[in-house]
């Protein structure tokens, strides 16, 4: 295992709060770990395990020494008990539309020990604890905007109000004692301004800025722009790796860990493609002030070569590209919302380079994203009809823009499980044939049942499985490894899986942790017989398969270090 690159801050996503303990040893940072949207013309989050976390750092160490990942909403709040190991968390959010969600949360980080101490709260703002511990004292939001304790206009005073809560605490609380029923009551309320006077901390808008900053300073660390979420990693040669990521439009490491190159400019890198020449695609959104304008932004197709990058395209709305080796590029917009733009892009970057429009149909970002990348042709997604996101297919388009059907994702059965969504593949060539392997899962209108989705390998040309497995949890990368004859398979609840590419059969599976606290992998890449990837918590590694065979831990987890 070769670490080729980690974060600032170990263990952190965007970091939104940092808290420190009375007595300043322990400090506890709040953050938030992206979702698997990229560029926006992909979304992909069913299984997704690693959203929230409060980890505890000390002074000097930039790596926690314990992490609690098992949170439903954003972090308001982190206080400390005053003389226990035990924190209590505030969190919740406005749901968008009506209601106010949100958890108090109590963790033992020594047990590593959980108790959710209110059977239902709406979102919990501030928390602390009474002076003798034996109380937790929170400020709610109301239940709703519209509930009934408010004063009118209750629409405007909603998210102005707030509400004491004071709920018993002991030990006994982690013993699975059944949880309490609270009652706002409207006589209590206060407005955010009065939190101070009663001894809580201010209420601001959130500043993830001024939350990094406070965050680097207590650990005595250089003041610098985080990174976050890797992006995408590609292989330039068996050397050197690019990288993309939100702080960058591209990065390139050697295998030393020396960065040899960055580049940096109007907007973030989103794919890296394996055309001739590879090539990074560049995200630039549009102003903050134009986001509900038909203006979608602008991507850009820039040529890595001879350490420069160099633009050969550049296309108004939210595109996601594929390529082959022999120069042809496909970008599929995002039909939703399309903005000015209307059609798909076909390039052919060793020919005259010029942009081809054409319209393979219907693109959302749910639906339609297939990810195959570096094969010797253009994979894409269809509905039937092709205006349609229903009853896709795997299709092929040619270099003159005509397009060659090959097989419907899942077979008809006129079930929701029929319909495939969050897709991700790979082009696979060996001994059984040209084949591609997806992973996806089946659609399910109740989002409170577990998540089925899948991966499997069919023949080219024929609708015929090789093989299939059930997952828990959608793909974020799949990859063919042709040294050693494996697919390579990255899952969104943390889990990384090898499999013989011919049968299907799983040598590994195992998930993945950093400094001891666990990790996605969000993107992935094969040379040879080592895998690069790149994780939600922004480290960049390469590791050989025969490393990853040996590296299994009894417990199923597996170090990324």
């Amino acid at each position: 295992m070769t670490t080729i690159s980690d974060p600032a801050v170990r263990g952190s996503g965007l970091i939104t709060g940092a808290f420190p303990s009375p007595d300043g040893d322990v400090l506890a940072i709040a953050s938030e770990f992206s979702l698997l949207v990229n560029p926006r013309s992909r979304a992909c989050y069913a299984g997704q395990t690693l959203r929230y976390r409060v980890a505890l750092y000390r002074r000097g160490e930039a790596v926690p020494f314990a992490a609690f990942d098992r949170l439903r909403f954003n972090i308001n709040d982190v206080a400390f008990h005053p003389t226990e190991p035990v924190v209590a968390i505030a969190t919740g959010s406005y749901d968008g539309g009506y209601f106010f969600e949100g958890d108090l949360v109590l963790w033992n980080w020594i047990d590593d020990l959980h108790a959710r101490p209110v059977a239902q709260i709406p979102e919990v703002v501030r928390c602390r604890f009474d002076e003798s511990g034996g109380a937790v004292e929170s400020l709610v939001r109301p239940w709703d905007e519209e509930w009934e304790g408010l004063p009118e206009p209750r629409e405007d005073t909603a998210f102005d109000s707030l509400f004491p809560v004071r709920i018993s605490y002991s030990g006994a609380a982690f013993a699975g004692t059944d949880s309490v029923e609270i009652e706002l009551t409207p006589g209590t309320r206060l407005e955010r301004a009065q939190a101070v006077a009663h001894g809580f901390a201010e209420i601001a808008t959130a500043n993830a800025d001024e939350a990094e900053s406070r965050a680097l300073s207590w650990l005595s660390l250089p003041h610098q722009k985080l990174r976050h979420a890797i992006r995408d990693v590609g292989w330039l040669d068996d050397q050197h790796l690019a990288v993309v990521h939100d702080g960058c439009l591209l990065e390139i490491f050697d295998m030393t860990g020396d960065r040899t190159g960055a580049f940096y400019g109007e907007g973030y890198g989103a794919e890296i493609l394996k055309s001739t020449p590879p090539c990074v695609h560049i995200v630039e959104p549009p102003p903050l002030a134009d986001r509900y304008s038909p203006q979608r932004g602008v991507a850009k197709l820039c040529a890595i070569s001879n350490g420069e990058l160099t633009e050969v395209g550049s296309f108004e709305g939210e595109y996601t590209f594929s390529s082959s080796p022999s120069g042809l590029v496909l970008g599929r917009l995002n039909r939703i919302p399309a903005g000015n733009s209307t059609k798909d892009v076909l390039l052919d970057l060793a020919g005259s380079g010029e942009a081809k429009k054409i319209d393979l149909g219907h693109y959302d970002c749910f639906n339609h994203y297939i990810g195959i990348d570096g094969a010797p042709y253009l994979f894409f997604l269809q509905g039937t009809p092709q205006s349609s996101h229903e009853d896709k297919r795997l299709c092929v388009v040619q270099p003159t823009g005509d397009v060659r059907t090959q097989w419907p994702l899942l077979a008809a059965d006129g079930t929701n499980a029929s319909h495939a969504m969050e897709c991700c593949g790979c082009f696979v060539g060996d001994g059984a044939g040209e084949g591609v392997v997806v992973s996806g899962r089946h659609y399910e209108p109740n989002p409170s049942r577990p998540v089925a989705a899948f991966i499997y390998r069919k023949a080219l040309g024929a609708d015929r499985e090789l093989w299939r497995h059930q997952t828990d949890a959608c793909a974020s990368a799949v990859a063919f490894v042709p040294d050693e004859g494996l697919i390579a398979a990255a899952f969104l609840d943390g889990t990384l899986m090898l499999l013989r590419a011919a049968d299907g059969h799983i040598l590994f599976a195992g998930k993945a942790r950093v400094d001891g606290v666990r990790t996605i992998i969000f993107c992935m890449d094969a040379s040879g017989d080592r895998l690069a990837l790149g994780t939600v918590d922004g480290r960049i590694a390469v590791v050989g398969v025969g490393e990853l065979l040996k590296g299994l831990q009894a417990d199923g987890w597996f170090d990324l270090a």
